[in-house]
């Protein structure tokens, strides 16, 4: 019976085990954990890494990706632009980045490519960037 009033104590001053980032596998022929960019980005958590296979991604759930509100880091696994490539098929940006106190993103060795803020419904920023919108 002593021991067990022990217990609450010991759980108190115990340091809590710290939260670890994920990292988040996607490739562009869809055939890892996830289908695409916008499948991943609803599963990722703040803190959590996106690490895109080399290839080229296209298809909407590529593109008008909303960011905000979280510490994300999106790279390309090789770190070669060049390699990794968002073609948004001239319909809307990559992303669409809102900012607040709790944003803050990294987005690294990835191309930007054919994209149109024209083609977005509802679209404020008419003609400004054709990749991002911030």
């Amino acid at each position: 019976m002593k021991h067990a009033l022990w217990l609450p104590v010991i759980l108190w001053l115990s340091p809590c085990a710290p939260a670890h980032a994920a990292v988040l596998d996607i490739l562009a022929d869809g055939s890892g954990p996830y289908a695409d960019l916008e499948q991943a980005l609803g599963t990722a958590q703040s803190g959590d890494t996106l690490r895109l296979g080399d290839g080229i991604y296209t298809g909407p759930g590529n593109r008008n990706l909303i960011l905000g509100g979280a510490r994300l880091t999106i790279l390309s696994a090789s770190g070669e632009p060049g390699d990794c490539v968002l073609d948004l098929e001239s319909q809307g940006r990559a992303f669409l980045i809102y900012s607040t106190p709790a944003t803050l993103l990294r987005i690294e060795g990835i191309t930007l490519r054919a994209g149109d803020p024209r083609q977005l419904p509802e679209n404020q920023l008419r003609g400004y960037g054709g990749g991002l919108a911030i």
